[in-house]
């Protein structure tokens, strides 16, 4: 058994391996959501706390998940809500606080039951984003360097300016994943390597350059990547 083996891939049968599909935790919770759920009184008393009293799609969306205990903390500034959901209420629908009802009816629909492909990849590509960040603050020159060689960026690397060579990887890795340049099928993993370079290039963390570097030469399998033994 080879240290850079994927197991999963290595366990998909011949019709999965064909298709090349996406695999991804977030949509395995999005298909056991409602198709549409129904927001009581007390649900409402929940948005007066959080929004004050402004009924919004991305409060309801947090009230659905953590209903249903969905972790979607780690990808919620990356999703577009919008073409996931619809937050839907009854024209006349009114809400008396007084008498705590709700006459009428106020809903949140399913609009789907898994994302695209296409549309993995542009969460993916604002995940960079929403990780790197705007500011190069607390990035240190030497790490970023490293990474830039690992991952074969060669934007920038003659620059002094470390702002400059970090936006220069922000906009190489956000393509990678917009042309799925690297073929990372496995999304929670490709979520994992935007992290890995963030946290080496910041802290120096020598288990993020690991698993980083083992997930680089995994890249020339010759195969999609479906998972990694992460090493801990």
């Amino acid at each position: 058994m080879s240290f850079l083996d994927d197991k999963t891939w290595d366990e998909m049968d011949w019709l999965n391996k064909a298709v090349e599909p996406y695999i991804f935790s977030f949509n395995q919770d999005l298909a056991r959501l409602p198709s549409e759920y129904v927001f009581s009184y007390r649900d409402f008393e929940s948005f007066i706390k959080k929004s004050r009293y402004q009924i919004s799609l991305p409060i309801a969306v947090e009230m659905l998940c953590s209903k249903f205990d969905v972790d979607y903390s780690h990808i919620v500034e990356a999703l577009d809500k919008d073409t996931l959901f619809r937050l839907d209420m009854d024209l006349g629908t009114t809400i008396d606080i007084q008498r705590g009802t709700i006459d009428g009816k106020l809903s949140l629909v399913k609009l789907t039951t898994s994302l695209s492909d296409e549309q993995i990849r542009d969460m993916l590509v604002r995940l960079v984003d929403h990780i790197f960040g705007y500011s190069s603050n607390g990035v240190q020159t030497r790490p970023l360097k490293e990474v830039m060689d690992i991952v074969g960026c060669q934007e920038a690397k003659k620059s002094n300016s470390t702002r400059k060579k970090w936006h220069a990887l922000k906009m190489y890795m956000s393509n990678i994943f917009r042309e799925n340049t690297w073929n990372i099928k496995n999304v929670d993993l490709a979520i994992k390597l935007i992290q890995w370079i963030e946290n080496y290039c910041r802290t120096e963390s020598r288990l993020s350059l690991a698993n980083l570097s083992k997930l680089k030469c995994m890249v020339h399998n010759g195969h999609p990547i479906y998972s990694m033994e992460e090493i801990v």
